[in-house]
């Protein structure tokens, strides 16, 4: 735990926006490889896909940020989409369309961070892709009715310190083997949001890549299973078309057909690397 709480605090302050990204994604990967959520009702959520958010004046002020206190100073903690900037806005999830939920790992007042979790795994058999089934899953078990139930139950679990190690993880993320390398098997992408004109001037925060994702070569993700793992090929051009196809074998064991086209056609190798 202190790890990632050890990055989440090193964010406030930073003068790099390339830092600022490196320590977020961090952040995400040990998210989706060592911790899980756990309610006290014995209810264990994996998360396998996340975004981050994070704020800071004049340091990341990155305007996709909801900025409600509900994302500072509650490290470990939930917070459900709510809408202002305050805990008693309303909570997005009375549109069944929308909701979802962030792990908190703000420890400061000065700065907002929140870990969206896209896709996550609920034991050893369930798995729940996009926000809102993310949601609906995680209070499921408490036979909740009327949407006052529900939000009396959201606020409940809000004040719970829910992250911990894993444990019985039924999650995969083995790195995979090179000659001479390992590489994790974890793809960073832009995120996926709403514009709503809110980018603005030359800071492009929705091109930064701070959305994570792991088992992105057995799952369909938002936006495509083919557009993640083509950007995990690109992200790794550098080391050569020959250990793309031995990464492709390592991911997939059969390789399908649209990537062996990819790697043989579309992929160009930026730097060769002996490996």
């Amino acid at each position: 735990m202190e790890k990632i709480k050890a990055l989440a605090h090193s964010l406030k302050g930073q003068k790099s926006k390339d830092e600022v990204v490196s320590i977020l994604q961090q952040i995400n990967d040990l998210i989706i490889t060592e911790y899980m959520i756990e309610l006290k009702n014995g209810v264990r959520m994996y998360p396998i896909e996340v975004e981050s958010y994070f704020y800071e004046d004049k340091v990341f002020a990155d305007p996709y940020t909801h900025g409600n206190e509900m994302q500072k100073n509650r490290f470990g903690k939930l917070y459900f989409h709510r809408f202002g900037d305050f805990k008693t806005g309303t909570f997005k999830s009375r549109n069944p369309r929308r909701g979802g939920v962030d792990i908190c790992l703000s420890d400061d007042e000065g700065f907002y961070l929140g870990v969206l979790i896209r896709a996550a795994k609920f034991g050893l058999a369930e798995l729940r892709i996009g926000t809102r089934r993310v949601l609906d899953q995680l209070i499921s078990g408490f036979n909740l009715g009327t949407d006052m139930e529900k939000e009396d139950k959201l606020i409940e679990l809000e004040e719970e310190s829910c992250l911990k190690r894993a444990m019985d993880d039924p999650r995969k993320h083995a790195p995979i083997k090179l000659p001479l390398i390992e590489l994790p098997a974890i793809a960073h992408l832009s995120r996926v949001v709403e514009l709503n004109n809110k980018d603005y001037g030359s800071e492009k925060y929705i091109d930064y890549d701070l959305r994570s994702l792991i088992e992105f070569n057995e799952n369909t993700y938002v936006g495509g299973q083919k557009k993640v793992v083509k950007k995990y090929f690109d992200d790794h051009a550098s080391l050569g078309k020959e250990a793309a196809k031995r990464i492709a074998k390592e991911l997939f064991g059969l390789v399908p057909n649209w990537l062996n086209k990819y790697i043989d056609n579309e992929f160009y190798v930026i730097e060769k690397k002996q490996i």
